[in-house]
C-alpha cells in the first residue's frame, strides 16, 4: 500500500512544506525590504514578504535537517538527522529565485532553536562568481545536496512497524452543560459527544532496535527550478 504524502505550501507564516520536504521562503530583515544579501555569516530567515509583519515566535526552518523537534513540555527534544549525510556535520540548502532562475547553495551546522532563522556557516555553490548575492525576498530554500540539487525523503514501513493499542476509555458518552441544569438533566446549552484513548507507537524488539522502518532519499524535481544539477 503507498499513501502519498502531500507537500503543503499555504499562507500560514510559519514552518512550510514537511520533514519529508523542507521548504521556506526568503524574508528580510524588516517588512519594507525587498531583498537579502546572502554571504558567509548570513543569518537567514523565512516568512516571504510577509516577514516582520507577524509577532511571535515562528519556524520558518523546522522542518530542516539539524533542527531539533521538541516532544514535551519540560524541553526533551531530538534531532531531526543527528548525522549530516556527508558525515562532516554540515548540512546544505538552496535558496532559488525563481524569476532569475539564480540560486546559491549554503552550508550550515544548525538552524536556531525556535526554528526562526538558519545561519551559512559558507557559500558552498552558486550561478554566478562572487561570494556576495543577493536574493528577493519569497525566494524559495530547500533542502539540498552540496551541488544544490533538491533533496526529498520517502518513509517505507513493513508487517509490524506500527503497534495500535486502545486505552481504558473506548467510546464513552460524554455531556456538556452550559448554565444550570434541572433536576432531569436538562439545561439551556447542551452538547453530547465520545471520547476515547488510543495510541501508537513503533514496535521495538528485544535489542533495542526499531526495524520495518527504512528511509529513502532522493533528488526532487520541483516547478520552475532549473539550472541545479537535478533539473
Amino acid at each position: 500500500m503507498i499513501h502519498v504524502h502531500n507537500i503543503m505550501v499555504d499562507t500560514a507564516d510559519g514552518r512550510q512544506g514537511s520533514p519529508f520536504a523542507p521548504r521556506a521562503y526568503l524574508g528580510a530583515i524588516d517588512a519594507s525590504a525587498t531583498a537579502a544579501v546572502i554571504t558567509d555569516g548570513s543569518v537567514l530567515t523565512g516568512g516571504g514578504t510577509a516577514y516582520g509583519t507577524s509577532s511571535g515566535i515562528l519556524d520558518y526552518f523546522a522542518n530542516f535537517l539539524g533542527f531539533d523537534w521538541g516532544f514535551t513540555t519540560s524541553g526533551d527534544s531530538y534531532s531531526n538527522f543527528p548525522v549530516a549525510l556527508d558525515g562532516d556535520e554540515k548540512f546544505y540548502a538552496t535558496v532559488y529565485d525563481l524569476n532569475a532562475h539564480e540560486y546559491v547553495v549554503v552550508a550550515y551546522d544548525t538552524v536556531a532553536a525556535d526554528g526562526s532563522t538558519l545561519t551559512v556557516d559558507s557559500i558552498q555553490a552558486s550561478s554566478a562568481g562572487g561570494v556576495a548575492h543577493t536574493f528577493p525576498t519569497g525566494s524559495i530554500i530547500f533542502q539540498s545536496t552540496a551541488d544544490g540539487s533538491p533533496l526529498q525523503f520517502g518513509l517505507h514501513t513493513g508487517g509490524n512497524a506500527l503497534y495500535y493499542a486502545v486505552g481504558s476509555v473506548e467510546n464513552e458518552p460524554i455531556y456538556h452543560f452550559d448554565d444550570f441544569a434541572t433536576a432531569g438533566n436538562r439545561a439551556h446549552l447542551t452538547a453530547t459527544g465520545i471520547q476515547s484513548v488510543r495510541g501508537l507507537r513503533p514496535y521495538q524488539d528485544t535489542i533495542g532496535r526499531y526495524p520495518n522502518f527504512m528511509l529513502n532519499v532522493g533528488i526532487a524535481d520541483l516547478a520552475g527550478v532549473t539550472g541545479v544539477p537535478s533539473a
